[in-house]
């Protein structure tokens, strides 16, 4: 239910007046409860989303200074309410430090961003979010260096995770990611084998 929450928190609005009215009451939900780590990270999730609207969906060299300021700024304060302690202790955090990691950008993006789904993993290795925003940013669109970045780190963390869940994780991860793709091709593009997809989804109608 709380994924669900965090999911739908920004569906419905199309206005910054909407944006605004969201962030305000989750500031005030967070002096309410400031133990709880569910409005840090839905004010990370607001800000997010408040930065993108500030950039707009043009290409990089039709955004003005202004919009860039203006975006980085409202991404730092979606990074700082994720990156604390408190947000911490929802699993949900690591998602969010990695997507703002992607949007920030700079120096050692992937480094920070394998840094943070490690934390992660440490806690819970199946909570699979980290892994498929981490795939994310591993395309070559983003911070990959060639197309084979992202399934390649795909086939490393779901063999360290082994068993059955190594190959649901797979699974999982290759279906998030197929929405980047048209769907008739996107194993071919992905450079993954249809074979091996295919072993690994009989061995856990196996075992379930």
């Amino acid at each position: 239910a709380l994924s669900r929450f965090y999911n739908d928190l920004t569906e419905n609005y199309d206005k910054e007046k909407e944006i605004i009215r969201l962030i305000n009451l989750c500031e005030k939900w967070k002096r309410a409860y400031p133990n709880s780590p569910t409005p840090l990270i839905s004010l990370s999730i607001l800000y997010k989303d408040y930065a993108w609207l500030a950039r707009g969906s043009g290409w990089a060299g039709t955004i003005t200074d202004d919009q860039w300021d203006m975006f980085y700024e409202r991404m730092k304060k979606a990074d700082e309410h994720a990156n604390n302690k408190i947000a911490e202790r929802d699993m949900r955090s690591y998602v969010e430090r990695i997507r703002n990691i992607k949007a920030i950008g700079g120096e050692d993006v992937k480094n920070k961003a394998y840094a943070v789904l490690n934390k992660g993993i440490a806690i819970d290795p199946d909570y699979h979010s980290m892994y498929f925003v981490m795939a994310e940013l591993l395309m070559e669109r983003w911070y990959g260096d060639n197309k084979y970045e992202m399934i390649s780190f795909i086939d490393k963390y779901s063999a360290k995770r082994k068993g059955v869940e190594g190959n649901i994780l797979y699974i999982k991860t290759l279906l998030h990611m197929s929405y980047f793709y048209e769907r008739f091709n996107y194993l071919n593009r992905m450079g993954v084998s249809w074979a091996v997809l295919e072993g690994k989804l009989k061995s856990v109608l196996r075992e379930q």
